[in-house]
């Protein structure tokens, strides 16, 4: 505390070689009228009105998304003149085949199962992986191989489903 002065001393450095600028740079630099705050300012202004102008350029382009959709024709307009609740009772009517269609096709999965029925590989290593998980109640990390296999087996499953619905 003593021995050090309250104050931090200024350091200068000189380098070895001299550093030297023309005239001109310092004449435009000491003749400039900008400072920090005003390039800021500047800065801040010309941000603003890029952001602006990307505004009005979405809302433009929004507005016009708007104007396509409330020409488009709708499912009433398309039946001629007809009845609208006729055209929703046809619109009805087609959706329930369609997921009459779907449903038919999710019943008939190849291998003759239905989406929630269990084959008996499933059952049998779903079985394999509680009896270990019973048997090895301290040390389930141990099961390891059953829980492999038990997932093997569903990855098959899962994959024959995916391949059965999608027809791949």
């Amino acid at each position: 505390m003593g021995n050090n002065p309250s104050k931090p001393t200024e350091y200068i450095f000189y380098g070895e070689t001299p550093v030297q600028f023309s005239h001109n740079l310092l004449g435009a630099l000491e003749g400039s009228s900008e400072s920090d705050s005003t390039r800021e300012k500047a800065s801040d202004l010309h941000i603003a009105q890029l952001v602006h102008s990307e505004l009005a350029r979405l809302q433009s382009r929004e507005d016009e998304l708007l104007s396509q959709l409330s020409t488009a024709p709708t499912p009433a307009s398309t039946t001629n003149g007809a009845d609208p609740a006729d055209a929703l009772a046809l619109s009805r009517d087609s959706l329930a085949q369609k997921v009459a269609e779907i449903k038919h096709r999710l019943e008939n999965i190849p291998g003759g199962r239905g989406i929630a029925e269990e084959d008996d590989e499933v059952k049998r290593a779903r079985g394999e992986v509680v009896n270990c998980l019973k048997e090895r109640d301290r040390r389930p990390l141990d099961c390891w191989a059953e829980v492999q296999a038990f997932r093997d087996v569903a990855r098959r499953r899962e994959k024959g489903f995916v391949v059965g619905v999608i027809g791949r």
